[in-house]
């Protein structure tokens, strides 16, 4: 039988910054999707990368409305 493999905060993190050096907002919404389904949603490095996902993608309203979402804010965020 094949074991499979989950992707981890870290492989979240790595697809995100890559959404946002191409900026591929359909792409990047699709891993927040993932994100979300496997339960790092509230991982404050995770919310920090997609502020800056959607920055970089100039999607001003969804950045604010992940940072308006966090439960706890870093300088960073």
């Amino acid at each position: 039988m094949k074991r499979r493999t989950r992707p981890n905060k870290l492989t979240f993190l790595f697809l995100l910054k890559a959404c946002s050096q191409l900026s591929d907002l359909q792409r990047g919404k699709q891993i927040q999707v993932d994100v979300v389904k496997n339960g790092v949603d509230s991982d404050i490095y995770i919310q920090n990368t997609l502020i800056r996902f959607y920055g970089s993608c100039k999607e001003i309203f969804d950045a604010r409305g992940v940072f308006d979402g966090m439960c706890f804010r870093t300088v960073v965020s």
